[in-house]
């Protein structure tokens, strides 16, 4: 007669497959419940590395879109106020050339005065346009008034300085044009040139002023030099509407390129990270099925005595 004993070793590796059962179908679970198939570092050490760089990727993307944005708030005002200082001195030429005309009186070309007077106040107003509670045209001093009315033109306090801000990897974009080059026509901490600065030939306010002081005193030689001069300004405002329109349409299509970037970052993430749910769903149950296979073998060697293995 010989006696037959339990194999410890085999109780141990079920009940290590037993355990080993229970923590995948623990993770599976997870799984089907969030959707992902990474819920853990561990579980994939290189596809969690690749998530974490997609992610770090399109976070710093949309940085980059959200800065976009802003510059492009900023442009968009530039651009509105241009056009609005474009039109206001084609109504100034219209009337220049009124008091330039051969019928007019002294006294009519006074009454031209009124109108462009209070033209010149909407021209400071424009120039002092506010865009998220900064100054467009103060150059880098966003929180400084950036012009002042005077009797002959106007006094500036912003810079000549330019904002820039990142919009994508090694890639910027100037938000402003400083205020002393669109109404000054060059730096206003500069040596004025008879073209560029204030009091210059350049300068809007001080033109309106001379076109003022011309249709006061009836003198059309005053009047015929403030016109040309205006004509010569409204010419370097249509070059800076064109340079903030191209400006937009730059950033526009880097804008529209970074974002097709992101979502086909989000797609190869997704790609990583979703779950397959018909394998996942048929690996807890191949699982579920090895647990009951595993405790069913272990039931049966527990219930095993010494009389069992008496010959």
């Amino acid at each position: 007669m010989s006696l037959r004993t339990v194999n410890p070793y085999m109780s141990y590796q079920v009940l290590l497959d037993l355990q080993r059962t229970k923590d995948r179908m623990a993770n599976l679970s997870e799984q089907i419940a969030s959707g992902n198939r990474l819920n853990r570092l561990g579980e994939d050490p290189t596809a969690s590395a690749l998530v974490l760089n997609f992610d770090h990727s399109i976070e710093q993307n949309k940085a980059y879109i959200e800065q976009a944005d802003s510059a492009a708030s900023f442009l968009q005002t530039t651009e509105t106020v241009l056009q609005s200082v474009n039109d206001s001195i084609i109504r100034l030429l219209e009337l220049g050339a009124r008091g330039l005309g051969t019928g007019i009186t002294a006294a009519g070309r006074q009454a031209i005065v009124p109108e462009i007077t209070g033209m010149k106040s909407n021209l400071i107003s424009l120039a002092n346009t506010q865009s998220q509670g900064k100054y467009v045209f103060a150059g880098t001093r966003t929180t400084t008034v950036p012009f002042t009315s005077t009797a002959t033109g106007a006094t500036y306090a912003g810079d000549h300085n330019d904002i820039s801000l990142d919009v994508a990897v090694s890639t910027t974009v100037k938000t402003n044009i400083p205020g002393d080059t669109v109404f000054f026509n060059g730096d206003a901490t500069a040596v004025p040139t008879a073209t560029t600065g204030p009091g210059s030939s350049g300068d809007l306010f001080t033109q309106v002023s001379n076109l003022i002081d011309g249709l006061n005193t009836n003198n059309t030689a005053t009047i015929q030099t403030a016109f040309d001069n205006l004509r010569t300004i409204l010419g370097n405002v249509n070059s800076l509407l064109a340079d903030v329109g191209g400006r937009q349409a730059s950033l526009q299509q880097l804008t529209e390129v970074t974002k097709n970037y992101n979502l086909s970052l989000q797609t190869i993430q997704t790609s990583y990270q979703s779950l397959d749910y018909p394998t996942a769903i048929m690996d807890y149950t191949n699982a579920q099925t090895s647990q009951q296979a595993s405790l069913s073998v272990l039931g049966k060697s527990s219930s095993l005595n010494l009389f069992n293995y008496l010959a």
